[in-house]
C-alpha cells in the first residue's frame, strides 16, 4: 500500500513523528529562503544532535527542469521517541 503525503512543514513533521514515512520523494528547487519567519519543509520539534536525525539511504537523484528530485528510504534512529507538537 502506498500513500502520498503532501503538505506544509507541520504535516510533514507529524508524519515523521508518527514514523509513517518509509520512503521520500523530495523536490529541491534552486532557490534559497531564510530568516526567522521563513517556512520550513519540516517543522515540529526536530532534533539538536546528528545521532537523533532521520537518515535517508539508497538516495537517487534526477533533474526535473531546474529542480532536483531526491528519492530514498527513510530510517529512524532507535533512541528517538515520538514527540507531538500539540
Amino acid at each position: 500500500t502506498r500513500l502520498l503525503i503532501e503538505g506544509g512543514g507541520e504535516v510533514i513533521a507529524s508524519a515523521f513523528s508518527d514514523r509513517v514515512v518509509d520512503e521520500i520523494a523530495w523536490v529541491i528547487a534552486p532557490k534559497i529562503l531564510g530568516g526567522k519567519e521563513a517556512s520550513t519543509s519540516v517543522a515540529g520539534k526536530g532534533t539538536a544532535a546528528l545521532g537523533g536525525a532521520i537518515r535517508v539511504t539508497d538516495v537517487k537523484t534526477r533533474r526535473l527542469g531546474e529542480d532536483l528530485l531526491m528519492t530514498g528510504d527513510v530510517h529512524y534512529p532507535e533512541s528517538r521517541r515520538v514527540h507531538r507538537n500539540h
